[in-house]
């Protein structure tokens, strides 16, 4: 029985306008395709600045796109995040798609305990019970109880990479990016996070990962994309990127 597709991304164009240089256009990907399966682990590669992390910020909504699709499929419907307008993008985060980011973005004041319960409210869990499993999830993330009425913003970097970390895996979501979610975690914490993934992998999440780390690539994926093919982060353009393909092969 085919497995069914929770994102496809269709020949997707994107550059950047460098405004500080005379509003020089960088071409960045190019006809960029991409199919992730329900129960999927992917891992992006390439070269730093190669144009991962905005593969990921295009599929979470960030980034506008040149052209191509998004389809994000939610429940029985098909949104297409390259399209979608600012309400459902907001209901496509709440329900569909985690994101891992590379920074913790948190309004300042707002308890620990309380950013991690906010997605589960928005979701409809009861707050005793999101209060429990917030708990749960800070002390598997090793934030002592005695941070968790302050807010993240005061906490070591490590710390609120493991705040963002927990506040996404909290919420058992079909669709999951991860943009290097270990790069500052000491080796423990680590394997705790590769755990989280493994177990979202075999709930039968679809799971986009960059993870420069190759021993967290190798227990967090079962296939890898390279960018390289398609993606041209040398070249200055005024005009359109050149053409490209993808490359996967299983790990």
């Amino acid at each position: 029985m085919a497995k069914e597709w929770m994102l496809r991304v269709e020949s997707v164009a994107k550059t950047f306008t460098l405004h500080g240089h005379g509003g020089v256009r960088l071409c960045v990907l190019q006809n960029f395709d991409l199919e992730l399966l329900r129960g999927e682990s992917v891992a992006l590669i390439g070269p730093s600045g190669i144009g991962k992390s905005s593969v990921l910020r295009m599929i979470y909504g960030n980034y506008a796109v040149d052209r191509g699709r998004i389809l994000v499929r939610c429940g029985t419907t098909f949104i297409d995040m390259a399209a979608a307008g600012p309400q459902t993008v907001l209901r496509v985060r709440r329900d569909t798609v985690g994101y891992v980011s590379q920074f913790l973005r948190v309004i300042p004041r707002v308890s620990t305990l309380d950013v991690l319960m906010e997605p589960l409210l928005n979701q409809g869990v009861p707050e005793e019970d999101a209060r429990k499993q917030a708990q749960d999830m800070l002390l598997r993330l090793d934030i002592s109880p005695k941070l968790w009425g302050l807010s993240p913003t005061t906490f070591s970097g490590g710390e609120q990479q493991r705040v963002n970390i927990a506040r996404v895996f909290i919420c058992p979501y079909p669709i999951l990016l991860l943009d290097e979610p270990t790069a500052s975690l000491d080796p423990r914490n680590r394997d705790t996070v590769i755990t989280l993934i493994r177990e979202a992998w075999r709930r039968g999440a679809a799971i986009l990962g960059v993870y420069h780390d190759p021993l967290v690539r190798r227990q967090a994926a079962d296939r890898v994309v390279s960018l390289e093919p398609f993606a041209s982060t040398s070249h200055a353009m005024e005009g359109g990127c050149r053409n490209g393909s993808v490359h996967a092969e299983a790990l």
